[in-house]
């Protein structure tokens, strides 16, 4: 459950995230897409607040540590490092 790993301020943090970063995508500060796409409020829901170093390596739920994606550029990100996946594992995964 997303709320035992991100905390019960999760919500607040990422809006606070997603507006001090103007609700445009900065993936490309951390070697992602060059999107640069902006989605103000009521778009803000297409924004993830996205961790730099991941909870899973120690990196904190602070704003420091997080950075504003969109849907598409967050799904980029995390298959740079999980390596290319096909479109019938990435249907099959969003399903669990």
């Amino acid at each position: 459950h997303k709320q035992e790993w991100y905390g019960d301020n999760w919500s607040d943090l990422s809006n606070y995230v997603k507006k001090r970063d103007n609700y445009q995508c900065m993936a490309y500060k951390i070697g992602g897409p060059k999107c640069g796409g902006r989605f103000p409020p009521p778009f803000a829901g297409l924004l993830h607040a996205h961790h730099i170093v991941s909870l899973s390596k120690g990196g904190p739920n602070h704003p420091k540590n997080l950075i504003t994606v969109c849907s598409e550029c967050h799904g980029a990100l995390h298959n740079k490092y999980l390596g290319k996946i096909s479109n019938k594992q990435r249907m099959a995964a969003s399903r669990v």
